[in-house]
């Protein structure tokens, strides 16, 4: 085990990494250039645990609260030929949800295992068809205690099933028969509440020649009532660039947060917050907030044209406050695929075409919004990420919440011997930006999107470099 442990500032001289009173831990190396793929789980109980995929089967690896390595099992009891689609961590175990083969027919399974990776219950959850136009996703809960698991065809029909974590049971089971539907087309995204609600979401003409009635209709189903409702949520005559939704549980609202455009498609003009609650949805509340000539300024870094916004963005996150409002999280990212020529081989050889795409992970927005829906504060978190034919695995950043302040944490730059920095965000926007550690003194390569928080100081993330995986905790 490799350990670092930042005293305080008159080690400067000695460590890269300056940040008092913080710890940096990582494991001993892995190889897992055999393995088809690995999954840090987090912490279970007192281990952190990785689920490792190969060809005889899944194991489990385990670290103790320093990363030495404590367990290495394979996980015995699954159907053979099936696939792990989904794992949610628990405070004490973890569930896996299996698809398998049986007799001709595909089934979902839940096989929920301890820290040790010992099973201790699997239940089957329902059939399932995989045909041409079919659809099988997860959504779960804010508590991580209820997954709906969403299952649509291609036309008219959606099938929700809601699955019960602690209670290892089906919660219920439904379909929705819905009118003029298209699932390729229409469907954005579903939400879960804490309570096993559930809300599909649709889109509805948002297009140019329709945008007087740009909407998203809302399917819903209470879990107790077994109540079913429709509703629509117009976007009273704007389009929308992207949006993201989510069930505020404490406040018990479900709300969106997006961004609109005005003309442009593939422009963004602002802000939008959508706010439903449970007992009068039709009465939705709804602000804009457009980007004014110096918000576009600070993001384009240059002074634009009338009426011009800028693309290449996507929300990532929405944050609670706990007054009911929200932050949104935003990132400019986008990607380029291209073709190159490959020198040819031998003597004679015509060069071969070669694709490569591009990769690129910049600026973070931040729009901070109150309940009311007046905005609160903006604010632009600078940073500049390219890489190569490697999916933006190591892009993007890792967000650390605690109740004073926010701490996104990525890689200054994609390579061998860049800088991981943060940025602290304060309540009320101001920030402070820093320089944590040098990857390659460390002989790291961090997936910081793959991170977990397992306290409101510590997180614990995969480093996987050239074949070798190391688990790494930062503990401030």
């Amino acid at each position: 085990m490799n350990f670092v442990k930042i005293i305080g500032l008159f080690l400067l001289s000695i460590w890269s990494i300056v940040l008092s009173g913080q710890e940096l831990i990582m494991s001993d190396k892995v190889p897992v250039h055999n393995d088809n793929s690995s999954l840090l789980i987090g912490k279970i109980d007192s281990t952190v645990l990785v689920l490792r995929e190969r060809n005889e089967g899944y194991l489990v690896k385990g670290f103790n609260h320093d990363l030495e390595e404590v367990l290495d099992k394979k996980i015995e009891g699954l159907p053979k030929k099936g696939k792990i689609l989904k794992v949610i961590r628990g405070k004490k175990d973890f569930t896996c949800f299996f698809r398998h083969s049986l007799k001709g027919k595909t089934l979902l399974t839940a096989v929920k295992l301890n820290a040790q990776a010992d099973t201790l219950q699997s239940v089957f959850i329902k059939e399932i068809e995989i045909k041409y136009g079919s659809y099988l996703k997860f959504y779960v809960s804010e508590d991580r205690n209820k997954i709906l698991i969403f299952d649509g065809e291609a036309t008219q029909y959606i099938y929700g099933t809601t699955f019960d974590i602690s209670k290892m049971n089906i919660q219920w089971n439904q379909v929705f028969n819905i009118n003029s539907f298209n699932l390729e087309r229409d469907f954005l995204e579903a939400v879960i509440t804490n309570q096993g609600n559930a809300f599909f979401i649709l889109e509805r003409d948002n297009k140019k020649s329709k945008r007087n009635t740009t909407r998203f209709e809302v399917v819903s189903y209470e879990a107790i009532s077994a109540k079913k409702s429709t509703y629509d949520l117009s976007l009273k005559g704007r389009m929308w660039f992207d949006v993201a939704f989510s069930f505020d549980n404490l406040n018990k609202k479900l709300l969106a947060v997006g961004l609109y455009t005005n003309k442009k498609y593939g422009e963004t003009n602002g802000t939008f917050l959508l706010s439903v609650s449970n007992e009068n949805p039709e009465k939705y509340q709804l602000t804009f907030h457009e980007f004014d000539t110096r918000f576009i300024t600070t993001v384009l870094g240059k002074e634009p044209k009338s009426e011009v916004g800028f693309g290449d963005i996507s929300i990532q996150e929405i944050v609670h406050r706990r007054d009911g409002g929200v932050l949104m999280i935003a990132e400019r990212n986008k990607k380029y695929s291209r073709k190159t020529t490959s020198s040819g081989g031998f003597y004679g050889q015509e060069s071969l075409p070669v694709f490569r795409i591009d990769y690129y992970f910049n600026d973070i927005m931040l729009i901070s919004i109150n309940p009311d829906g007046q905005l609160h504060w903006r604010q632009l978190l600078r940073k500049r990420q390219y890489s190569q034919d490697d999916g933006g695995e190591y892009s993007s950043y890792f967000l650390l919440k605690s109740k004073n302040n926010l701490r996104f944490i990525f890689n200054e730059e994609i390579k061998s011997d860049a800088n991981v920095n943060e940025y602290i965000v304060l309540a009320d926007g101001r920030i402070k930006r820093k320089s944590l550690f040098n990857v390659e003194e460390h002989r790291l390569a961090i997936q910081l999107r793959k991170g977990i928080q397992i306290a409101h100081n510590q997180f614990i993330v995969p480093s996987e470099r050239k074949g070798d995986l190391k688990i790494v905790k930062l503990v401030y």
